[in-house]
Order: structure tokens, then C-alpha cells, then sequence
């Protein structure tokens, strides 16, 4: 897909702005969250924007014992919005039950920022939670529904801006399709990447609904969720390659 230089320069702009040692905290984190939703919406990486040759990367994100509903949860928006796919593999420890590693598959930038929107949401989702029962008292028993309702509100809050962003382009058509091809070229790479090898493909949750707890427990997550901001991580990851 051939990238509009005009959104290149824009973005770079913006992350100059970012990087700006005099600018404010705030302003750093505006101009990165924005640069971040351009790149979201144009699937650009920093190899589209520096010119170097752009590549796959097949990174590790976590360990776990329990795939539980959280990780599920960022699983999902994670795969909806940044273009990556994961894959478990399986780890003994000495003395310990066994465990997995998730990793993720895609294109460099996107893999990097997809880990750093992952674990912002699994911290978010606890965090946020516990804010709500300071606040208002809640029993633990309401916890999954809160949770819940933060990965709705958040979906509503990425499909709205990539709307939005895909509106500005004056070209919401052709756009639409551009990034459909992008998406479709990820999974035929993800699917030959794993092809001949011993590894589990992780499914993600597709359609969030609330099962149980208060409908006001599961709204307040909701609006939680759509004023949840994420807007760091790009191009920098602590994460290991595994060869």
C-alpha cells in the first residue's frame, strides 16, 4: 500500500513534538497519542517512516498459567485494531505446574505497540476496578462485569477514532480497503509462519457481552473503558525475541 507522504510528514512532525525536550508532559503524550492513532489508521510503521526495510517479528508478551478473561479481553482488541496475531507455547518449570508464553506475530512497530497496549490493558482493567470499589463499594462479584464493560467501552473508543481518522483521509472507500489488504497479508504470514510448526494458535475473543453482575457495574466500566487513554509505548519495547 502506498502511503500518503503527506501523512508521513504529519506524523513525523508529531513525533518530533513528542520527543521535544521542552514540550510538557502533556503535550508530549498528545502529540504521541496522535501519532499513534495515524499510524493505527494507515497501518504505518517507523520502517514506513524512516524508509528502512520493514519486517515480521514473532515477539514474546507474557507467561501465564490461566488464560483468563482479561487476557482474553486484551487479546482481542489487540488483534481487532494493531494487526497482530498470537501464538502459545508451552514451558515446564522445575517443581512448578506447567505454563505458557503467548507471543505475538505481525509486522515489527505493530507487534511492539500491540505488547505495550496488551499489558497497559491488563493493568488497566485491575487498577480501574479497584478504583470503582473505592468509590462505590462494590463486591468482588462484580469485578468480571466491570471488566466487561472497560473492554466494550474502549472497543467504542478505538472503532470511533479509526472512523474518524479514516473520514479525514477523504477517501474512507478506498482506505477501508487498503486496510483490509494490510490485515489479509498479516494472516497469510502468520499462517505460513506457523505452518510447519509444533505451536498452538491462540483464539481471541471476538464479541464481548455481559454475563453477569449489575447492569450500573458494567456501565460504569464501559465509560471507564471510553476514557481510558494509551498513548505510549511506540517503537520501544522491553519484550524478548525469541529466534
Amino acid at each position: 500500500m502506498a502511503v500518503d507522504q503527506k501523512v508521513l510528514d504529519r506524523i513525523q512532525k508529531l513525533m518530533t513534538q513528542a520527543g521535544d525536550s521542552g514540550a510538557t508532559r502533556a503535550e508530549s503524550e498528545t502529540a504521541m497519542g496522535l501519532a499513534i492513532k495515524l499510524m493505527t489508521t494507515h497501518n504505518i510503521s517507523l520502517a514506513d517512516i524512516t524508509k528502512e526495510e520493514s519486517g515480521y517479528e514473532f515477539l514474546e508478551v507474557v507467561e501465564f498459567g490461566k488464560f483468563t478473561l482479561e487476557h482474553s479481553l486484551a487479546y482481542g482488541i489487540v488483534c481487532k485494531f494493531f494487526y497482530v496475531r498470537g501464538i502459545t507455547k508451552p514451558i515446564q518449570r522445575p517443581g512448578h505446574k506447567r505454563r505458557s508464553v503467548l507471543h505475538f506475530f505481525g509486522e515489527s512497530t505493530n507487534v511492539q505497540t500491540a505488547i505495550h497496549v496488551y499489558k497497559t490493558l491488563l493493568n488497566s482493567f485491575e487498577s480501574l476496578f479497584i478504583q470503582h470499589q473505592i468509590k462505590t463499594r462494590c463486591p468482588q462479584k462484580e469485578r468480571r462485569a466491570f471488566i466487561e464493560g472497560v473492554a466494550a467501552g474502549f472497543i467504542i473508543k478505538m472503532t470511533e477514532s479509526l472512523e474518524e481518522s479514516i473520514r479525514e483521509t477523504g477517501n474512507v472507500t478506498g482506505t477501508g480497503l487498503a486496510l483490509m489488504s494490510q490485515q489479509q497479508k498479516m494472516i497469510a504470514k502468520y499462517e505460513e509462519f506457523t505452518k510447519s510448526q509444533d505451536m498452538k494458535l491462540q483464539k481471541k475473543k471476538t464479541q464481548i457481552t455481559q454475563t453477569n453482575g449489575s447492569d450500573a457495574t458494567y456501565a460504569a466500566g464501559f465509560n471507564a473503558g471510553k476514557n481510558l487513554n494509551i498513548s505510549k509505548g511506540i517503537g520501544a519495547s522491553n519484550t524478548k525475541a525469541i529466534r
